[in-house]
């Protein structure tokens, strides 16, 4: 948390004094302070329905944070964006299905391993779309 509250507060400052001259620069810094507590959310919480509260909470205020210069390029970018990020908690659900069929209790995990390397590979393919990485990028 101590690191995303510090890089946070370098951006928060930067983008102050960035975004001053435009007349919603209060909307900005509102929408950049509710993606860190949203990011604070997700690492902090262990309850599962908070989390995935937490990483809903990152997608649409992404969403909101591109689309705010509210042109052709930043609105296309934004769709895009929520498309994404609908499909990465896709990925997210169906990995916790899979988690809970191989350990249903979700506190031992004293079993045997999966071998099968289907819920590593949903894993890697949520935090491709949710970070935006390459094929999940335009």
């Amino acid at each position: 948390m101590r690191i995303v509250l510090t890089i946070s507060t370098i951006i928060m400052v930067y983008s102050f004094n960035y975004m001053n001259p435009y007349s919603k620069s209060p909307y900005f810094l509102f929408l950049t302070v509710l993606f860190v507590l949203s990011m604070l959310f997700v690492i902090s919480i262990s309850n599962l329905f908070f989390a995935i509260l937490g990483w809903d909470g990152l997608g649409l205020i992404s969403f909101f944070l591109i689309v705010y210069y509210q042109n052709q390029s930043s609105i296309v970018s934004g769709l895009f964006t929520l498309l994404m990020n609908r499909l990465g908690d896709r990925f997210f659900l169906i990995s916790l299905v899979f988690l809970y069929y191989f350990y249903p209790d979700f506190t031992s995990f004293t079993s045997v391993l999966p071998t099968t390397y289907l819920l590593p590979f949903i894993l890697v393919l949520t935090f491709m779309t949710k970070s935006a990485l390459y094929p999940f990028s335009p």
